[in-house]
């Protein structure tokens, strides 16, 4: 899920999808979001790689669309790098949200992403522009139902415990009400 740049890596996520369906008949990539500049040669990749009938391309979407392919999927990767110039994501929306929803997620180690995912406890980390190693993460979470469903337990709790926006700004009234004394 995100827009089809650079930083958000899906080129490597497509060449560990190659890599995954060598092992396995049964994946299936779905990238969503807004078109951007890689979207070309992304389509170019899948098309190398002979992905055609496992690699979905599905646009932008409405919330509701969005959480239902939430629901359907079976990990959320988000593999994104820093680039040369320093661009980079901070901690991506669609992890918070994919933990949210119950849903496993493998990432990068990089910028704000080791405060929200914890390696081996709420989700999987690999280093960005690994091809192999993010494989390698998603075969481990689709082959063990039991580590999905502890990594997904895991993220829920952690959303709630530090991202619910109800209690974060009961937590900053009170700061201010006692800063205001």
């Amino acid at each position: 899920m995100g827009r089809l740049v650079p930083k958000k890596g899906f080129d490597v996520l497509v060449r560990a999808c190659a890599a995954v369906a060598a092992e396995r008949d049964d994946v299936e990539l779905v990238l969503a979001g807004e078109s951007g500049e890689q979207e070309a040669e992304l389509h170019a990749l899948v098309d190398e790689l002979d992905l055609g009938g496992r690699v979905r391309f599905l646009g932008a979407l409405g919330q509701s669309e969005l959480f239902a392919e939430y629901r359907r999927a079976s990990v959320l990767c988000a593999p994104s790098r820093v680039l040369s110039d320093g661009d980079r994501d901070g901690i991506p929306n669609v992890l918070v949200e994919a933990m949210a929803c119950g849903l496993p997620v493998v990432a990068t180690g990089i910028s704000g992403i080791p405060e929200l995912v914890e390696d081996g406890v709420n989700g999987l980390l690999v280093a960005p522009d690994d091809a192999d190693a993010l494989a390698a993460a998603i075969l481990r979470v689709v082959g063990d139902r039991a580590l999905a469903a502890r990594l997904g337990a895991a993220g829920r709790v952690t959303v709630a415990e530090r991202f619910d926006g109800d209690r974060l700004a009961a937590d900053l009234l009170r700061l201010f009400a006692g800063a205001a004394r």
